[in-house]
């Protein structure tokens, strides 16, 4: 006799959106929560290849063909970096497949860049970076923002610029899953700035395209100047610092800074 499934409809929901718009559904729910049975009723009459993040280990990811869905569970135990890698270079080698992965954690940095609209490759003429967020909204022309080390790893010579500063700026060429393109300019190392509401800036005694110092709060502290405030209603109050920065000052998810003026 079969049991019965009950599954909640926000669940069966998503997963029908998935299953028509998206190719990575990353299901992160306690022990004893029953992913793996709602996925496996939900993914009933499709071609499923199934692994456990244990067992998976080691698995050569390229040797099953008949398949539709991969289904891995207990991520969180799929830990060695060269197989989470692996796992990448199948996602982004197989644009007709879609992945589910059951977890108890959160997942790791490889699958990040998997949240966003897409994923590409940018090529320099030293190096290359895979794996690429592609955010939106859509611009009048495309930008690339790169730290100054990715710059050298890549041998681009980007300038400072605020985002949509793009005049007499380096291309790249970018490759993504369905083509690649030749960016005539557009690459950027993006400065660092401050986000802010109108009420937060009035609060801060600050205004839009004004510069001043942020001190940062973190386990290395600095004071970074020539920092520019950007004021909008879209925006949250947050500093945008790259990752030479980030890294440079010690930042820790939660750290705060000070405007210095």
């Amino acid at each position: 006799m079969t049991k019965k499934v009950v599954i909640k409809p926000a669940i069966s929901q998503k997963f029908q959106e998935f299953l028509k718009n998206e190719r990575i559904l990353f299901f992160s729910a306690p022990c004893g929560f029953g992913k793996t049975v709602v996925a496996q009723a939900l993914l009933e009459g499709s071609r499923v290849w199934k692994l456990e993040g244990e067992s998976a280990r080691g698995t050569d990811l390229q040797t099953k063909k008949d398949w539709e869905i991969l289904l891995m569970e207990d991520f969180q135990l799929f830990q060695e970096e060269e197989d989470q890698q692996a796992l990448c270079a199948l996602i982004r080698r197989s644009p007709g497949k879609r992945f589910v992965i059951l977890s108890r954690g959160s997942p790791p940095g490889c699958l990040m860049a998997f949240q966003y609209a897409g994923l590409m490759t940018v090529i320099g003429p030293k190096g290359e970076f895979r794996d690429v967020a592609v955010l939106g909204p859509e611009r009048g022309e495309g930008q690339v923002e790169i730290s100054l080390t990715d710059a050298r790893a890549l041998g681009i010579d980007a300038p400072v610029r605020l985002s949509g500063d793009i005049q007499n700026t380096p291309g790249a060429e970018l490759v993504g899953e369905r083509g690649q393109v030749r960016l005539l300019r557009g690459v950027i190392a993006a400065k660092r700035h401050i986000h802010l509401t109108p009420r937060a800036a009035e609060r801060f005694g600050v205004k839009n395209g004004e510069t001043v110092k942020l001190k940062t709060l973190t386990e290395r502290p600095v004071t970074f100047e020539d920092v520019s405030v950007r004021v909008s209603e879209k925006f949250a109050p947050y500093a945008h610092l790259d990752y030479d920065e980030a890294n440079a000052c010690g930042f820790r998810k939660g750290d705060l800074g000070r405007i210095v003026q």
